[in-house]
């Protein structure tokens, strides 16, 4: 039985979103996912700065990066908690984040809620490159243990 070595994915319909059918096209994807993480931890590393530089006073809530098996996520911190226990907050969709909201000065609560935006639109793509690459290392993985495999059976 002849196999059949370049089998496509018939991943996304149009093909966008196929696995790599080649080793040389899955690292080629890696390659770019990787620097994409780099370029998007930056950037929420600079998010964290900017709020930070932005609302360089007291605030009952900072943006911070938190990093759990490896991947980064941007969340809100309060304030007062140092080092284990710290309190990480949805500051649109829990309690203590509505009244956080609700006790913000008009001015303020406008570049509040862009700060979210911000953090909402980067920790998600980050977070779909972080995932996708580390899937395609653990494919690539199994892609050499099936070629070790192979050749010890020849």
């Amino acid at each position: 039985m002849k196999r059949n070595r370049h089998v496509r994915f018939l991943g996304g319909g149009d093909g966008s979103n196929a696995i790599p059918a080649t080793r040389r096209e899955l690292h080629r994807r890696i390659d770019r996912l990787s620097g994409e993480c780099e370029t998007l931890q930056q950037q929420m590393k600079n998010l964290c700065t900017q709020f930070k530089t932005t609302f360089h006073g007291t605030t009952p809530v900072h943006l911070a990066l938190r990093n759990i098996r490896g991947c980064l996520y941007l969340e809100w911190r309060a304030k007062g908690n140092r080092g284990r226990g710290q309190s990480f907050l949805d500051l649109c969709g829990s309690n203590q984040g509505k009244q956080i909201i609700d006790g913000l000065a008009e001015t303020v609560l406008p570049v509040y809620l862009d700060y979210e935006r911000q953090r909402l639109e980067l920790s998600l793509t980050y977070r779909l490159r972080f995932h996708e690459l580390r899937m395609l290392r653990g494919h690539l993985t199994g892609l050499h243990n099936l070629a070790l495999h192979g050749t010890q059976n020849n």
